[in-house]
């Protein structure tokens, strides 16, 4: 590939740091994003709740990059479902 594309070699270790950067930073938010997610289900359970509101969900999304899914998954395993409506809602 290198003889198509030599300025990949030429910045291998650039390329190698930028790319090292992006998954730090990218755990990092992602583990903010759990966090987050972590403290508002206990305070969803303390108040006797089992529904994520759809605000939080779409905070994940957009400030987190927290595809839907993935938000969805991880309130099932705290046997918590999301309302989808009020998420959808803020997608408008």
């Amino acid at each position: 590939m290198s003889d198509i594309f030599p300025e990949l070699q030429e910045k291998e270790s650039l390329i190698y740091e930028v790319l090292l950067d992006e998954e730090q930073t990218f755990e990092r938010t992602l583990q903010r994003g759990v966090d987050r997610f972590t403290k508002e289900i206990g305070k969803l359970k303390a108040a006797g709740k089992n529904v994520v509101p759809g605000s939080l969900a779409f905070f994940l999304f957009e400030a987190m990059g927290f595809p839907f899914d993935l938000t969805e998954l991880m309130a099932e395993e705290h046997g918590f479902t999301i309302d989808k409506d009020a998420f959808d809602a803020k997608l408008k």
